[in-house]
Order: C-alpha cells, then sequence, then structure tokens
C-alpha cells in the first residue's frame, strides 16, 4: 500500500454516516444519456473530461471537465453526453446523514479528480483495505467540493485567472504585482499569506496542474505539452511533476 493510500486508509472512520454504495465510470460515447431518474441515495458526478447537459431543478446546465455535480437523494435529473465533445466523468452513490450541498461545484485544483480516479481504481483492483480507501477518498472530495465554493479573493481570482489566459508567455513577479496595482513586495507578502504559495509557485502550480490533463486527455508529445503549458522543455515539466506529484508525467497517460 502506498504512503498517500495508508493515509487514507488511517483516516477512513467506517462508523460515521457515510457510507459509500458504489463507484463507477462513465466511458466517452457521443450518444450517452441517462432518462430522468431519481434516487434513494446521493450522487456526486466528477467530470474528467468532455461535456455534458444535466436538466434538473427544472433547468438545464452544461458541466465540463473540472465541474463537480452533486444529485441529492430523491432530486430528479437527467443527462445527455454532449456529442460533439463526448463526456467522460466518474460518480459516487452513497448515503449520509444530513449532507447539505448545492447542485454543482468545481474541481480546481484537479484534486477531486485524482482522488475519484483513484476510489474507481480501488474498485476495479480490490484490496483488503479498499473499502476504507474508497470511503475516504469520497469524504476528503466532500470536503473539496466545499472548499471549492469559498469565494477566492479579487487578488487571488484576478492573478490565477490572469496565470490560466497566459501559460504559453514569460510571466514574472513584477508582471503579476503590476497587474494587481501594488509593490513586487506588498504582492508577494499579500499573494502568500491567502494561499500559502509565493505566486512564482503557484504559476508552477497552475502549469503543472494543466499539463496533467492535457497529457491525460490529448496525444501530444510530452515536448509539445511543456511549451503549450509555458515550460521551457519536457526536461522542467519532469522536475515539475516530481515535485508536485511525486510522479512522472508519463503517470497520467493511460
Amino acid at each position: 500500500m502506498s504512503r498517500v493510500a495508508h493515509f487514507l486508509y488511517r483516516i477512513a472512520r467506517p462508523q460515521d454516516a457515510l457510507r459509500i454504495l458504489g463507484v463507477g465510470r462513465v466511458q466517452p460515447h457521443p450518444r450517452w444519456h441517462i432518462g430522468r431518474q431519481r434516487h434513494q441515495f446521493h450522487e456526486l458526478i466528477v467530470v474528467v473530461g468532455g461535456s455534458m447537459i444535466v436538466e434538473a431543478h427544472g433547468r438545464r446546465v452544461t458541466a465540463g471537465a473540472g465541474d463537480v455535480l452533486f444529485y441529492a437523494a430523491g432530486m430528479r435529473h437527467e443527462e445527455w453526453s454532449d456529442p460533439t465533445d463526448p463526456v467522460e466523468t466518474f460518480f459516487f452513490a452513497f448515503t449520509a446523514g444530513g449532507l447539505k450541498l448545492p447542485f454543482k461545484g468545481g474541481d480546481p485544483n484537479g484534486r477531486i479528480r485524482e482522488l475519484a480516479r483513484w476510489a474507481h481504481e480501488e474498485r476495479e483492483r480490490p484490496s483488503p483495505g479498499s473499502a476504507d480507501i474508497q470511503n475516504a477518498a469520497l469524504r476528503i472530495i466532500l470536503v473539496e467540493f466545499r472548499q471549492s465554493l469559498i469565494e477566492k479573493p479579487d487578488l487571488v481570482r484576478s492573478t490565477r485567472r490572469y496565470m490560466k489566459d497566459h501559460l504559453r508567455e514569460d510571466i514574472s513577479l513584477g508582471d503579476l504585482a503590476s497587474l494587481a496595482r501594488i509593490s513586487k513586495f506588498h504582492f508577494l507578502r499579500r499573494y502568500k499569506a491567502l494561499t500559502g504559495r509565493t505566486p512564482m509557485h503557484d504559476l508552477r502550480v497552475v502549469r503543472a496542474e494543466a499539463a496533467r490533463d492535457m497529457i491525460r486527455h490529448t496525444e501530444l508529445p510530452l515536448k509539445a505539452v511543456a511549451q503549450a503549458v509555458g515550460f521551457a522543455n519536457e526536461y522542467h515539466l519532469s522536475r515539475v511533476f516530481k515535485n508536485h506529484f511525486n510522479v512522472p508525467p508519463g503517470y497520467f497517460r493511460k
């Protein structure tokens, strides 16, 4: 069992109200459609690729990679894959006493997608601790889901938006401080206080997460991926991956 798997196994608490009933995966298919239904249990849908249309609460919404949907027990819903961009999801069926969550949230850091993928792998290749690991993964996913709903300060939100919109470009601390209209010193101190990271560390994380998603969902060679997200070359990409994810880039290409 890996170090992280051991950690999840230890924090699993089978005695509490949350109980996972199943983990599944929807593979991309242009004609995928689930008709109107409702269940006595909760469902959590983690979109990892493509896009889908969901009808719930009397309205239709579109969900894409990085979106997370929560269907409370008893909620009627219907789902269609976008035929031009087939959806891929992981989904959880579970019970939990007194759970109240909004219908739609996000996964800005990619952690929910990785945990969902891990929980599904545990289902596909079960081991003695798999059930507890799946429950623990879902518990952490629900915490991440709540965290995604907390409004980020304008400074962080606007800075990260700029980073994502200019990944290919050389971005300096001075560029980001100018965007915030404060001195580099005050920008650095304020940003670290809000996020726990320096702006340039956060930029490497944003680039690494964008690269991870490209590796998983495209056939681009690592050299092209590195250039697309602003790394100098594939070797730089590999160093950042090992520091941030503790695995090489090829781990995500399955």
